[in-house]
């Protein structure tokens, strides 16, 4: 999400894919920007006939949009050569995903590497005038405390990290710790600014854009809310009524499941109970609507 604004605004970006290949970072683009594919069918290789020409279309839209303005390595694992690279593209942000996977020659202390990647990056933003969104992980002294909530000193190899850096953004997932008492949610997260050259630390609150027919957070009546139960109950039946499902059946069946999570989380938001299967068993395999 983060490279796919940035292209928007009209910006020359380099991505550094230190864990991923690049074909899951453009397989992540594509499922962001198409109407339809879902990213589970991506992953999955189930596509009906209407997903491979949406997936044609937007990969071409995809090119034409974005063409010279996006550049992705995922063999750059030894910093010579990224830099090398950023000298080369002059880039106008560069997205390194992350950090701690990058080698340096002739240094093995993992300390030592990040505090000389941490100087280079700074020296190359300076020479190029551009920024660096540089991805680190966390190190485990937040789960030892009864505040989870990730501070500066969190950070793996922290010192020139937080040294160096002029803006340090947390993402902190309360629902992993608190469940239904977090006050987001299950699917709201909290952005921590950890420090801020240029500005104040705080907080920030994201939640899930729902895509179709969810794109627009609404809340449900309990009108609006059985005639969906009621849409499901019946094609339930249909499902039953059958011995396999074929592609597109199975893309309206996960749609279907979209739409309930969304009635759960809106549910959870007012404070109602739901009740969940009892079973792993019974939620792959529902034998009941109300399963379904």
């Amino acid at each position: 999400n983060v490279v796919h604004n940035l292209l928007e605004k009209g910006y020359k970006v380099l991505v550094f894919n230190r864990e991923m290949k690049n074909e899951s970072m453009l397989a992540k683009m594509i499922v962001a920007e198409s109407k339809q594919v879902s990213y589970t069918r991506v992953v999955t290789g189930s596509y009906t006939n209407n997903d491979k020409e949406d997936i044609k279309v937007t990969k071409e839209k995809l090119l034409k949009k974005y063409g010279d303005r996006l550049i992705m390595k995922d063999k750059s694992n030894d910093f010579e050569s990224t830099v090398a690279t950023i000298r080369q593209v002059k880039p106008d942000v560069v997205v390194d995903d992350y950090i701690g996977l990058a080698t340096l020659r002739h240094v093995e202390d993992p300390r030592l590497r990040i505090d000389a990647i941490m100087k280079e990056y700074k020296l190359l933003c300076k020479s190029y005038d551009m920024c660096a969104i540089l991805v680190s992980q966390l190190n485990r002294k937040c789960e030892d405390r009864p505040n989870k909530r990730p501070i500066p000193s969190d950070l793996r190899e922290s010192g020139s990290i937080e040294q160096d850096s002029e803006t340090i953004l947390f993402m902190f997932y309360e629902w992993r710790y608190l469940g239904v008492g977090s006050k987001n949610g299950e699917y709201g997260i909290e952005i921590v600014i950890g420090k801020n050259r240029y500005g104040k630390t705080g907080r920030g609150e994201l939640g899930m854009k729902w895509r179709n027919t969810m794109a627009k957070r609404v809340s449900f009546t309990e009108r609006q809310t059985e005639v969906i139960l009621n849409a499901m109950k019946a094609y339930f039946e249909i499902l039953k009524s059958k011995q396999y499902r074929s592609p597109d059946e199975i893309s309206i069946f996960e749609g279907l499941s979209e739409v309930l999570d969304y009635i759960k989380y809106e549910e959870h938001k007012e404070g109602v109970s739901i009740e969940q299967p009892k079973t792993q068993q019974a939620y792959e395999n529902p034998t009941t609507p109300e399963e379904c």
